[in-house]
This record gives structure tokens, C-alpha cells and sequence, in this order.
């Protein structure tokens, strides 16, 4: 990370970035620093983005043998670049018949990128002896991210507090710590919740650590269906599987998983139809925004016909268990190897 951030600095740039690592906060934010310092925003002619397993190496190379037209100068030289994202396309573990016939091979292309192009690429943990880890470690810059340890989490998260006005006390610092250390994004997510729970209040207690993030099932499914929105299988099953280590009800995992589809739906509704957040938040009741501002981007990475496919087979599924046809933890392995499994 310091490597990473020591190039934005200094405005001299490595041909390829490998972000991998199972701390996904992490990455999107040194992704999204990366993309800041070598796009302008909008430029669409220079930057291209690459999701899912589906990708042609041959139309990626060609993309990056083309010169960069009106980017933007970076550095003292003024050089421009080609910036392309590859992200969540598995390219680590593909075997090597997933590419198309006779098309050339991207990671073997990594090893001497020409010098007007960027890649940033985006993988999951466990890619250490991989192919593109080696490529990239030797071509260009591999970092890895993980979960901070908890003196680098209380910078991070005093800085966060600082530039709000806020403080937190240490014994609420320790319980914030107990009750959302799952992953960095959660703690975002609850840090948020804090400052707006309390307010003007400049102090953060721990009473308050306990009414916002010490709460039942439907607050904890918020990464599931993210995930599943995403159709990251692999880390819907994960996320499912710490629930269970946590010994929570797979029954009401999947009452609250309804109960946030069916949030979703009439949310993507309101908003496909132009309506903004505050007129959102006051249709459906809610006390502030800040839920409707959360829901928003994963709503749009779905349909309204697959939002409907997740409540009607829950609702089929829920059925089937109260006959005894079906026992719930199997009613949700099915759903999520059903949707979030369905990348396109």
C-alpha cells in the first residue's frame, strides 16, 4: 500500500498493478486512488473496464497496443496513459483452455506492456503461486490486502472521526472493534451509522456502540446481499458460512434476506422512476437517507425480474420447509449457488 501510494505521489507509474487479497474495502479504495490520479473524470475514450470471467484477451491487447488520445498528463513529462481495469475476472485460476481459441495470452502480454498502457487488476485471496502473481511481481507491482491490525484500524478510524469532529473513548473504540471486525467495509458502514446516531454530540460512547452495532440478523445481512448482487459466489458462500460459524438461525438469514430483497425492489422502483434520495426515504417511511444511499448501488447491478426470482423461489422455498420437504440451511445454498453464482 505504501509502494502504491508513494507512485501517486511521485507520479511515476508501473505498467501493472495487482490489488488481490480477501480485504475488499481495502482494494476498491487503492483502486479507486489509482484510477483518480491517472483518469479524468469521465473520460471514457481512455479508461475501460473489464468485469467477470467472459473477456477476450485479444480484444484487451488490442485495446492496449492503442495509443491514448487526449488523456490525461501526469508527471512532469506530461505522459499519458491507457488505463484498463480488470476486475473479478478471474485470471489467476483459469485454466488454459478458457480462453478462445487461438487468441494470445493476456498474462504472458503482462510481462512487457508497452509504456503508454495501464493495468490494474483485481483478485481474491490465494493467488500467491499463481502465473499472474509472478508476472506481476516481477513486471509491475502485486500488493496484498488484508484485514489492518487493530493500532493501524484506530488510526484509520480516528481519522475518520477526526474529520467529522468526533471521538470515541477507548473502551467504546474496543467494542466497536469486538462487534464489527468482520471486515473493513462493515466497519465503514457501522462508523457512519455512529456519527449520524449521535449526532452533534462530539463524544462516541460505548451505550452508543452498543444501540447501532449490536443488532439482530437483518443488520448483518448486509454484505450477503451485496455479495449476492454482485454474484461473487465464492464470497457469498464465505460471508453464509461465517453466519453459520456465529451460530445464527439459517431461518432467519433467510427472513431477513426477503425482507432486504423486498426493501431492494420497491427502492430500485422509486429510483429507476427518478425519484432522489430524501423523496425515497419519505415514501417508504424511513427516519433518513443514509439506508436508501447504501441500497442504491447494488439495486442497480440488479434487475427487477431477478430481485422478483429471488422473492419468488424464497417464497417456494419457505413453503417447502414448513412442510418438511426442505430444511433452511439447504433452502439458502440453493438460493445463493442460484443467483449469486449467475454471473454474466
Amino acid at each position: 500500500m505504501r509502494r502504491i501510494n508513494e507512485d501517486i505521489k511521485n507520479e511515476k507509474f508501473r505498467n501493472l498493478y495487482l490489488l488481490y487479497g480477501d480485504e475488499e474495502y481495502l482494494k476498491q479504495q487503492f483502486k479507486d486512488k489509482l484510477i483518480k490520479a491517472l483518469v479524468n473524470e469521465g473520460d471514457t475514450m481512455n479508461f475501460s473496464k473489464y468485469h467477470g470471467k467472459d473477456i477476450s484477451d485479444r480484444e484487451i491487447i488490442d485495446l492496449a497496443e492503442t495509443m491514448p488520445f487526449f488523456a490525461k498528463t501526469v508527471g512532469a513529462d506530461g505522459t499519458q496513459y491507457r488505463v484498463i481495469l480488470l476486475e473479478r475476472c478471474n485470471l489467476a485460476s483459469r485454466s488454459a483452455t478458457a480462453k478462445k481459441k487461438d487468441e494470445p495470452d493476456l498474462i504472458e502480454y503482462f510481462a512487457a506492456l508497452p509504456p503508454h498502457v495501464i493495468f490494474i487488476v483485481l483478485e481474491d485471496a490465494g493467488i500467491g503461486r499463481s502465473k499472474l502473481f509472478k508476472t506481476a511481481s516481477s513486471a509491475g507491482l502485486a500488493v496484498e490486502f488484508t484485514m489492518l491490525n487493530d493500532a493501524d484500524l484506530a488510526k484509520w478510524i480516528g481519522a475518520k472521526l477526526k474529520a467529522e469532529g468526533k471521538m470515541m473513548k477507548q473502551d467504546a473504540f474496543q467494542l466497536f472493534l469486538k462487534m464489527t471486525h468482520a471486515n473493513m467495509s462493515n466497519m465503514d458502514t457501522e462508523l457512519e451509522k455512529l456519527i449520524s446516531y449521535v449526532g452533534d454530540r462530539e463524544q462516541i460512547l460505548s451505550e452508543d456502540v452498543s444501540a447501532i452495532c449490536v443488532a439482530g440478523v437483518e443488520s448483518k445481512v448486509f454484505d450477503l446481499v451485496n455479495s449476492i448482487s454482485e454474484k461473487n459466489l465464492r464470497q457469498t458462500m464465505d460471508i453464509y458460512q461465517k453466519h453459520l460459524a456465529l451460530d445464527t438461525n439459517p431461518r432467519e438469514i433467510l427472513g431477513a434476506l426477503i425482507a432486504e430483497f423486498r426493501r431492494m425492489r420497491v427502492i430500485k422502483e422509486l429510483y429507476d422512476a427518478g425519484d432522489d434520495y430524501r423523496t425515497i426515504a419519505n415514501k417508504m417511511g424511513a427516519k433518513s437517507e443514509y439506508g436508501i444511499k447504501m441500497t442504491i448501488p447494488r439495486a442497480k447491478l440488479m434487475t427487477i425480474s431477478e430481485i422478483d426470482g429471488i422473492l419468488n423461489d424464497s417464497a417456494q422455498y419457505l413453503q417447502q420447509i414448513n412442510t418438511g420437504l426442505l430444511n433452511d440451511k439447504m433452502a439458502i445454498e440453493l438460493l445463493i449457488m442460484k443467483y449469486a453464482g449467475n454471473a454474466s
